[in-house]
């Protein structure tokens, strides 16, 4: 194997040109991340809608699968009725204050 050799200033001379593969003219759109997130989560929720017009997807969807639950006894029974989301300002104004 050869030693390499080098400049005065002490870098390696380079016997070949580098091909950088890297460069592109061209760039692909990203899409927006934050918004794609946002809707995702407002399709999960479905909190726009009235509990008899949602959709089976999403958090609905989770509930009405788990749901009625019994004991083990089989005289008692949980029903799943519909979802109601309260007090999201609180949670907001928590996130923001930083509890």
């Amino acid at each position: 194997m050869k030693k390499p050799q080098y400049t005065s200033d002490g870098r390696i001379v380079r016997l070949r040109d580098r091909v950088n593969f890297a460069q592109q003219r061209e760039y692909a759109a990203y899409p927006d991340l934050l918004n794609l997130q946002i809707e995702s989560y407002k399709d999960f929720l479905q909190e726009d809608l009235h509990p008899i017009m949602r959709k089976v997807k999403g958090l609905q969807q989770a509930f009405l699968l788990n749901f009625p639950i019994e004991d083990s006894s089989e005289i008692f029974q949980l029903e799943f009725m519909s979802i109601s989301l309260k007090n999201r300002n609180i949670l907001k104004k928590n996130v923001v204050k930083g509890n």
